[in-house]
């Protein structure tokens, strides 16, 4: 068990070297990138230094933000080491399948909300608010 918490630690510090690196490659600030995110400085530091994880949709806001593939936030940029082209296969594999399912999800919540908006127009009924919108 302490093994996966050590690499689970590991991912969170290579993510965050890479999100500082890329950042300061993309000529932003800490505040900068946070308020483009939408989230607090501290957190977006806590990311950076690997005490905390990004969820899959922060990472997804990331690589857009700074016009990345999300899996370079993963990848390891030593050159020299020997395992990069394996570990780098799995965390591309990895992030397609955040990204599929990130997709999925929101193909869901397209259908459930195309469904309801056409339950509303075809109903007697009078219309009513979805999310805090009137039709």
């Amino acid at each position: 068990m302490e093994q996966n918490e050590n690499e689970l630690i590991d991912i969170a510090k290579l993510f965050g070297e890479n999100l500082r690196k890329l950042r300061k490659e993309a000529n932003l600030t800490q505040e900068q990138l946070s308020e483009k995110l939408e989230i607090s400085q501290k957190h977006l530091s806590k990311i950076e230094t690997g005490n905390q994880f990004a969820s899959a949709q922060l990472i997804s806001k990331i690589a857009n933000i700074l016009e990345l593939n999300p899996s370079q936030l993963f990848e390891i940029l030593d050159e020299t080491t020997p395992t990069k082209k394996l570990v780098n296969k799995i965390v591309s594999r990895v992030t397609t399948n955040m990204m599929i399912e990130i997709k999925r999800q929101n193909d869901i919540l397209y259908n459930k909300l195309h469904q309801e908006i056409e339950e509303i127009k075809n109903s007697n009924t009078p219309k009513k608010d979805i999310f805090g919108f009137p039709l």
